[in-house]
Parts: structure tokens; sequence; C-alpha cells
């Protein structure tokens, strides 16, 4: 089995300053890096979240992580890489965890705009499915799904970084997956607990990567040329 490490070179992110006493005590030391079979995750790129007009969306980091994840998943697909895009959806108030954000509750309904997945990132060919809780895998098909394409790493894109997002990381790490966190594929409301989110999964259970160096290694094992890293 061919392992491909993610190296400080691949993971151009500026993340929030790690306190010495972690590197003295050897997080993030060691990479998690790709295997075999690559999978891409999108977590909760939905109208609810991405449509400025929406009262949980408007937020310009966002916007600019949907752009960002659509590039990737173009080529993931041109590759026939398998793509999820989980979205959270509810079938009344009382079908859903005790969230604290009131517009989670208000505006998260099935058959709804909030509640369809942004056009630019959507594809007919995708596993596409509805969410119950923060993560993507809690109480989901996801992790079956993904064994039965055989893959043994996930790439994690979507928002919010600090909320859904950590969680399907944190959850991915515990089922097995080699796990990656794509740094700019992931959006928040403020940046701030973007970079801790960044910082702290990046030390513990996730490599941090690029889209566009995601995209290189993709083109570079797909097409037969594994990187030298």
């Amino acid at each position: 089995m061919d392992s491909y490490a993610i190296t400080p070179d691949t993971a151009t992110v500026t993340v929030s300053p790690t306190a010495p006493s972690y590197l003295r005590k050897s997080y993030g030391s060691v990479s998690v890096g790709m295997s075999d079979r690559l999978a891409i995750v999108v977590v909760n790129f939905q109208y609810g979240f991405t449509d400025p007009e929406a009262p949980l969306g408007g937020s310009p980091h966002v916007a600019s992580a949907v752009q960002k994840t659509a590039q990737l998943l173009r080529v993931a697909r041109e590759y026939g890489l398998p793509v999820c895009t989980p979205y959270t959806a509810y079938a009344n108030s009382h079908a859903m965890p005790h969230w604290k954000v009131l517009a989670f509750r208000t505006e998260l309904m099935r058959e709804t705009r909030a509640t369809q997945l942004d056009e630019r990132i959507a594809d007919p060919t995708d596993f596409s499915f509805e969410k119950w809780g923060a993560s993507a895998f809690f109480q989901s098909p996801l992790s079956s799904y993904l064994a039965t394409q055989r893959v043994d790493t996930v790439a994690i894109c979507g928002c919010t970084t600090s909320g859904c997002v950590r969680a399907t990381v944190v959850d991915a790490f515990q089922y097995g997956f080699q796990t990656l966190l794509v740094t700019d594929g992931c959006g928040d409301q403020d940046l701030q607990p973007h970079a801790d989110t960044l910082r702290d999964v990046g030390l513990r259970y996730a490599d941090l990567i690029s889209v566009d160096d995601l995209i290189e290694i993709i083109r570079q094992r797909e097409g037969g040329e594994a990187p030298i890293l």
C-alpha cells in the first residue's frame, strides 16, 4: 500500500500560534498522510449557510470556501473520486437536538431552500444525505458508504469549521480514516474560531492541506504519477 505524507510544503496555511508546551510534548509531530482511496466530504454547503440573504448566511469566509471547494469537486469528479455532500435538515422542531443556535431551530426544515445544497457544489452523481447531528457520521449512512467505496482517506470541507466540520473531522479520525482538513475549503462565521480549529485538529487528528495542493496530489496520484514527498 502506498502512503503519501502531507508535508509542510503541502499545507500552506497560517493557523493560530501553537503553544511551545504542545510542541515539546510531540503534538502535531506525525503526518496522517494518504493511502489508496480518497473521498471528499463536504459538510453543510446548503443555502441556509451560503445564501447571503439567509439568517445564517452572509459570511464572506464561507462564500470563499464554497468557491474553492467547487474547484476541488470538479477535479475529484473528473477522476471518479467519491464525493459526499451531507446537509442538515429536520422534519420539525421536535425532531432536532437541543441546538443553542436559534436560527438552526427555525430555518433548517426539510423541503425548504435553507436545506437545499448550493448548486455550486451539488451534482446528481454525489452521495447526498440528510444528517441530524453536528457530525456527518452521527447516525448517518456515511461510514457504510465509504466502506463500500473502499475509502481509507477522507478530505473534509464545509461549514462551519468550528462546528459541524470539526465534529466530522473528529469522527472520521475515530472511525479509522486518514483525515485531511481542507483549510480554504472550510468557512466559519468568524476567522478566529476557524484558525483555532485548524490549529487544534492539525495537532491531533488530521493533516491540513489547501485546495490547490490537494488538487495537485489528486492529479498526480490518479494520473499514475505518485508525488515525491
